[in-house]
């Protein structure tokens, strides 16, 4: 079972055509994360949520910001808020699965980040194609859970145990 505030979604092909969900089984390696949020407080406080420099993360004041970022780069993971000006949540993923797809990219792992926590509002947000809901307020936990959720164990990751040196 999830901890609290990290849902799984339904069988995939009950809500979305093929295609229109990425990976969430844990088998890859997650190494970067876009954060799309307005509000600058939960940028600060996820901030401190995502481990670093294990992970690497950028964020977006809104979507349309959040797609220039993934043409730039793909993320791994995004954690999208719904509820943004200039481009919400919910149009930015569309935007973004499509751009994945023309450029022949592995879909990116799409989290939808509200504070509609309710069955209701979550089950939508899989039928619109995030892979999973994260509520907001998140906890340190509830984050962590996520990350473990979509991720390799550290031990199963390519390479290891070996020592990472970067050069700035």
């Amino acid at each position: 079972a999830l901890p609290a505030g990290v849902n799984e979604p339904p069988h995939l092909a009950e809500v979305a055509p093929v295609g229109l969900h990425a990976d969430v089984s844990g088998n890859h390696k997650v190494s970067s994360v876009l954060l799309v949020d307005d509000d600058e407080f939960n940028l600060m406080i996820m901030n401190e949520y995502i481990p670093q420099p294990e992970m690497s993360l950028v964020t977006a004041l809104n979507g349309r910001l959040a797609l220039d970022q993934v043409m730039r780069q793909r993320p791994d993971l995004i954690i999208m808020d719904i509820e943004m000006p200039i481009m919400g949540g919910i149009e930015a993923l569309a935007c973004i699965r499509e751009f994945q797809r023309q450029a022949g990219q592995f879909a990116s792992v799409i989290v939808a980040y509200s504070g509609n926590d309710d069955a209701q509002s979550q089950a939508a947000y899989l039928e619109h194609g995030f892979d999973l809901c994260l509520n907001k307020p998140s906890s340190r936990k509830d984050v962590s859970a996520l990350l473990a959720r979509v991720s390799l164990p550290v031990s199963e990751q390519p390479g290891a145990g070996e020592r990472v040196v970067r050069s700035a």
